[in-house]
Formats: structure tokens, C-alpha cells, sequence
């Protein structure tokens, strides 16, 4: 059976029910949501991106809000973090948005994981290996390839340098070039709009459908929405329609961020800031570039 996502109209501007009408996987609410109330699909989707892994069992698997570790510093929110029971991190990360920065965005969380992670009095060697897999709607490299497997090697023997302990991989859902499994190719499809089959998608697809159905969830998207409504009222208040450009700009970026600490994904982030600045998602995109 072909399964497809739905996706939601272009061009207009959606209520908070039309967006949960319309949320699929890529949404970072529903992702979140999916991946952790059916573990199993993490297990796949770690399965089929990293082949080679001997995968352990699941001890833990849940979305990760981080704090700042000081006032000055950039909050990050990941996805999914699955600790596996033989100690493996398995960080992943949906991406709808095309950012020049998003691996530097992908380093930076790493390197917040092993902060927080390694306590006082810890040593160096107890850091965990990680993996980090990005699902990612475009094209992040741009050699037009499925998935991208990157480690940290010698430029002159190609050795890899496994004490490392980190991995990135990034999984291309607009790539045509390479050799994947089907699996991987039939997901691959779904995440990019298009008709898929097979058990896996069919299996994400239902989680999703029956997300849908939960009210507790949709009481909680919903709230999301309203607060994130509250600080674009704030917004307004504060003249940012009528503001100089400058403080504009930092209006503009300050609730970006206040959009994705509330689990809004980048493209509803900027949508909703959009329609609130009376701004187009072009300028919005260039302001959030800049900084």
C-alpha cells in the first residue's frame, strides 16, 4: 500500500486547527512526537542510516530541550536523542528549511551534548560516542547524493579517526545519486512529498494518523500556538511594524528563536512571523541570515 503525507495549501495563512489538520512528519512537533511514543521507529530509521552499526537496544529515546549555558549564548533544541543500552547517543534531527549554517548548527549541538554531558570530576574517555543523523527536506552538501557519512579522517592515509567518537550523517530526502537500501529510498520519498511504500512508511504513517487522533497531543500543539501568539501580540506592542530597522531585525530574530524554544519548526516559525511583521518569508529568511 502507497502511503503520502499530507501537506497543507500554499499561499495562505492557516489557523491553529488548520495546522494541526494538516501536520505531517516534517512538522518538529509531530516528528518529536512520533519518534518517541513508538521507539521502534527510531530503531529503523537508525537501522537504515547506519548499516554498519551493530544497534543495542533503546534505553532512552526523547526530544531534548537544552538551556543556554549562559544568558549570552545560544539555546539549541534537538529533535530526538536515543541513548542506546550499549551507551551509543544517537542524535536526530528533522530539517525542512534549506540554512547555510545548519552543519555549523549540527556541530554546535554536539559540542553543548558533551558540555553538559561530562560532569566535574568525569574524565575525558567517558564521553559517550555520537551519532548524529539529520533528516534534512534539501539537498545540505550539494552533490546531489542520498545520504552523506561523515568522520573525522587523516587527509594523507584516509585513515578514520575512531577516538574521536562522533559521526555525522546526513540523510538527503531531494538526492537521486548512490547506492541505499529501499528502505531507505522508500523513506527518503515520504519525507519529500512523495507516494512510498513498504512497512516502514506504513508503519510511520499510521503513528502519525493516530497522533492526529490524540487529543492530549493536539491540546498541547495548540498551546504552543497560543503562546506563541501571545509574543507576537507582544511584538506588536513593542512598535516593531513602526520600529527602526535595527531593533526590527532583533525583534525578528528574538522570536524566531521564542518560536523554535516552543517546538514551532523553522518554516511555521517564519510563517507565523511573517504574517506578523506584514513582512514577506524572503525578508524574513534574510534578516534571520545576517545574524
Amino acid at each position: 500500500m502507497k502511503v503520502r503525507m499530507t501537506k497543507p495549501p500554499e499561499g495562505i495563512i492557516l489557523s491553529p486547527e488548520e495546522k494541526w489538520k494538516y501536520a505531517n512528519f516534517t512538522n518538529s512537533f509531530i516528528f518529536g512526537k512520533a519518534l518517541t511514543v513508538n521507539t521502534e521507529l527510531v530503531k529503523e530509521i537508525i537501522r537504515f542510516s547506519v548499516p554498519d552499526l551493530q544497534i543495542a537496544d533503546i534505553s532512552i529515546a526523547e526530544r531534548e530541550r537544552r538551556q543556554e549555558p549562559s544568558a549570552l549564548s545560544k539555546a539549541s533544541i534537538l529533535d530526538i536523542r536515543a541513548e542506546l543500552t550499549d551507551g551509543k547517543i544517537i542524535m536526530i534531527e528533522m530539517q525542512v528549511l534549506k540554512r547555510d549554517d545548519f552543519i555549523l548548527r549540527l556541530r554546535s549541538y554536539r559540542s553543548q551534548y558533551d558540555t553538559e554531558s561530562l560532569k566535574p570530576g568525569h574524565r575525558f574517555g567517558e564521553l559517550h560516542e555520537v551519532i548524529q543523523i539529520a533528516i534534512c527536506c534539501f539537498d545540505p552538501v550539494g552533490d546531489d547524493a542520498y545520504i552523506y557519512d561523515y568522520q573525522m579522517t587523516d587527509r594523507y592515509s584516509g585513515n578514520i579517526l575512531y577516538q574521536n567518537k562522533q559521526r555525522m550523517i546526513l540523510l538527503n530526502a531531494a538526492g537521486h545519486q548512490g547506492r541505499i537500501s529501499k528502505d531507505l529510498k522508500e523513506f527518503l520519498t515520504y519525507v519529500s512529498g512523495g507516494e512510498a511504500e513498504g512497512a516502514f512508511v506504513e508503519k510511520l504513517d499510521e503513528t502519525v494518523r493516530q497522533l492526529k487522533y490524540d487529543e492530549l497531543a493536539r491540546g498541547e500543539f495548540m498551546r504552543l500556538e497560543d503562546w506563541a501568539d501571545d509574543r507576537s501580540y507582544e511584538a506588536k506592542l513593542e512598535g516593531i511594524r513602526e520600529g527602526k530597522l535595527e531593533e526590527r531585525k532583533i525583534s525578528v530574530r528574538t522570536l524566531f528563536k521564542t518560536c523554535l524554544d516552543l517546538g514551532l519548526g523553522e518554516t511555521e516559525a517564519i510563517g507565523r512571523i511573517a504574517e506578523t511583521y506584514q513582512l514577506s518569508a524572503e525578508e524574513i529568511k534574510s534578516i534571520l541570515r545576517e545574524q
